[in-house]
């Protein structure tokens, strides 16, 4: 169900937000009627962070997933290495050059700093020993260099991991790949990779995202409004004049991963 208010840019998330926060309405507006609704979130375009460790995959709660997964197989038994070992920040399975970053700086007189693919992993933030941890022929850095689309086909016996995938295919994210660092992401696909991670994580929340122009169901708002979270019942709304927001009222029921 969709229909369309009228309201700037502004009065929709301040409005909802005093609303859940049992404060006095703005002068402005008149009424706001959202039952049921505890939390507001507003997703905008701003970058996420300068963090070059943060990753599509782990932005979107899904490399905590695979780390999981990826320790209960045969080989990853016999090599004594946990969920842990395999996090590219702290685990053992890092690439000793890098320290995980998958870059290294060089130090170049007289000018900037020059950041290079790492020449040991080549940009994987893994050691050689990860590349021999594999799952239905796949290692977890091979998985990280695939794209949104292409791990959605390799993860679909991944319960969680295939629905968090679905949601960014559902938002327009399949071509990025699971490695890419987040602070190099555009504006727009950070609001979506934002968006992205909180279906993931929540029950039931109202969901505002500032979007481009209303009635392109082709553009990232069509896609947001064609997406279903995992085991999600949806309501739609758009709001804006100059602006188009997309209000998503979702109910998750999580699956584990077999």
């Amino acid at each position: 169900m969709r229909r369309l208010v009228l309201l700037g840019h502004v009065e929709l998330p301040v409005a909802l937000e005093s609303l859940t926060r049992g404060e006095r309405l703005p002068d402005h507006v008149k009424s706001v009627q959202a039952e049921g609704i505890r939390q507001v979130k507003l997703t905008d375009a701003s970058p996420i962070g300068i963090n070059i460790r943060s990753t599509v995959a782990t932005y979107a709660n899904i490399h905590d997933e695979l780390r999981k997964v990826f320790a209960r197989t045969p080989g990853a038994r016999e090599s004594g290495c946990k969920a842990g070992d395999f996090s590219y920040n702290t685990g053992s399975l890092r690439c000793p050059v890098c320290d995980g970053t998958g870059s290294i700086s060089l130090d170049v007189q007289f000018l900037p700093d020059v950041d290079i693919p790492c020449p040991d992993c080549h940009g994987s933030r893994y050691a050689r020993k990860a590349f021999d941890i594999c799952r239905k022929g796949v290692s977890l850095p091979g998985l990280m260099a695939m794209s949104v689309d292409e791990a959605l086909a390799a993860c679909a016996d991944l319960g969680l991991v295939r629905d968090r995938l679905q949601v960014l295919h559902d938002l327009g994210l399949g071509y990025l790949t699971l490695g890419e660092a987040t602070p190099s992401l555009s504006g727009g696909e950070a609001q979506r990779l934002k968006l992205a991670s909180e279906m993931g994580r929540v029950r039931l929340r109202c969901w505002v995202r500032e979007g481009d122009s209303p009635g392109r169901e082709s553009g990232p708002g069509g896609k947001l409004c064609g997406s279903r979270g995992p085991e999600a019942s949806s309501f739609f709304a758009l709001f804006g004049r100059n602006k188009c927001f997309f209000v998503k009222f979702v109910r998750n029921r999580h699956k584990r991963n077999t």
